[in-house]
C-alpha cells in the first residue's frame, strides 16, 4: 500500500479573547494528543492576540483538523497562508511545539524591552515569510512540546 505524500498547511487567525498560560497550555496538550494519535506534526505560535500555525501529515488528517480549527471558538479570522505537499516534515522532533510570545514578553528575560509586534494578519500576505518565521521559532527550540 503507498503512503499519502506529506501534506502541510500554515494559517493565521485571530483569538476571540486573550488566553491565559492555562488556556495555552490546555490547547497544546489537547492538540499533542489528537496529533500524536493521527501521525500529524506542527508548531503553533501565539502572539498579541493573534495564531501562526504548521501541520504537517497526511492531507485528509491535516484538512479534517483545519476544518475543526476554524469551528474553534477560540479563533476568528482563520486565514490559510500556504498549503501543498511537502518533501520533508520541518518539525519531525514534536506534535505540537508551542511559542506563547505574550507571556515571554512579560517574562524577567524580556521585561522592559521595547520591540515591534508582528501582525500575523498583515505577515500572511507573505507565504515564504511566515513559513521562514515560523520554521526559525521552532529550530531555534523556544518551545513548550508537548
Amino acid at each position: 500500500v503507498r503512503q499519502a505524500p506529506l501534506y502541510f498547511v500554515i494559517y493565521v487567525s485571530r483569538a476571540t479573547r486573550a488566553l491565559s498560560d492555562e488556556d495555552i497550555r490546555a490547547l497544546r496538550e489537547e492538540a499533542a494528543r489528537f496529533n500524536a494519535a493521527n501521525g500529524v506534526t506542527g508548531y503553533l505560535i501565539y502572539q498579541s492576540g493573534c495564531f501562526m500555525q504548521m501541520l504537517e501529515g497526511n492531507q485528509a488528517v491535516v484538512s479534517a483538523i483545519l476544518e475543526r480549527i476554524g469551528r474553534d471558538r477560540r479563533r476568528q479570522d482563520m486565514r490559510v497562508v500556504a498549503e501543498g505537499q511537502a518533501w520533508r516534515r520541518a518539525f519531525s522532533r514534536w506534535g505540537l511545539g508551542v511559542r506563547d510570545f505574550v507571556h515571554v514578553r512579560e517574562s524577567h528575560e524580556f521585561a522592559g524591552a521595547k520591540g515591534r509586534v508582528i501582525d500575523f494578519m498583515e505577515m500572511a500576505d507573505d507565504p515564504l515569510l511566515c513559513f521562514s518565521y515560523i520554521t526559525s521559532q521552532a529550530g531555534a527550540g523556544w518551545c513548550e512540546r508537548a
